[in-house]
Formats: C-alpha cells, sequence, structure tokens
C-alpha cells in the first residue's frame, strides 16, 4: 500500500475536490505511486488521504467501511466553504492551518444555515 500526504502528491487543494466528486474521478498518476510510502499491514486511515492498494497477480477484495463522526462532518464543511470561496476568487487558508480561521468561517456557515432554516417555509406541511 502506498499512502502519500504531502504538496506534491496531495496539494491544497485536493480535499475541496476530492470532497466534491467521487474518488473514481481523482486522477491517479505513476509519480505519486513513486512517491509513496510501502506499507505491509493496513492502519487506520483518513477518508482524504490518497491510497492504493496494490496485491500483485493474485485477486484481493477490499472492504471499507466509511463513518461520520462530527469531526469529520465538520472538516468536510470546511473543505466545502474553502472550495466554494476558492470558485469567488478569494484565498482562503487551507482547512487545519489556522484553528481561529476555520472557527470563523464554521460559525459564519452555522449562522447562514440557521437563517435559510428559519426563513424557509416548513415543507412537512
Amino acid at each position: 500500500m502506498n499512502i502519500a500526504k504531502d504538496q506534491a502528491t496531495a496539494p491544497v487543494h485536493f480535499d475541496e475536490k476530492t470532497i466534491r466528486q467521487s474518488l473514481n474521478q481523482v486522477p491517479f498518476l505513476l509519480e505519486h505511486r513513486l512517491a509513496g510510502h510501502s506499507l505491509f499491514a493496513l492502519p487506520r486511515l483518513v477518508a482524504t488521504a490518497p491510497h492504493w492498494v496494490r496485491n500483485g497477480p493474485a485477486v484481493s477484495i477490499s472492504f471499507s467501511i466509511t463513518f461520520h463522526t462530527s469531526h469529520s462532518d465538520r472538516r468536510e464543511i470546511l473543505y466545502r466553504i474553502n472550495h466554494k470561496m476558492r470558485t469567488l476568487g478569494l484565498h482562503p487558508r487551507p482547512v487545519g492551518r489556522s484553528p481561529s480561521s476555520d472557527n470563523l468561517k464554521y460559525a459564519i456557515f452555522n449562522a447562514a444555515r440557521s437563517i435559510v432554516k428559519a426563513v424557509r417555509p416548513n415543507r412537512a406541511a
């Protein structure tokens, strides 16, 4: 298994883009494989850490269980906020680089979400 998490193989914007699309659509380049680290045991992987499992010519079956926590949900929202900010021509700090920046973006998101919920007509009626 190769795991890479550096600016060459997983640029700052990688997580923002992969949150928006299926991982099957993320390009895999040979030079990424060469830059990775080989492991023989499967560690616990973060869903956004690029990785590739290679087992040689034999057939293998892989099983993955993904679950969400409040921390992973918050991170996903922050990636989406950053992606949206970049599409507007802004240059937000990468998620995790500045806790105060992340907290501010998340607080603004929650305030906006509360306002939208308050003014949106009740769809259950």
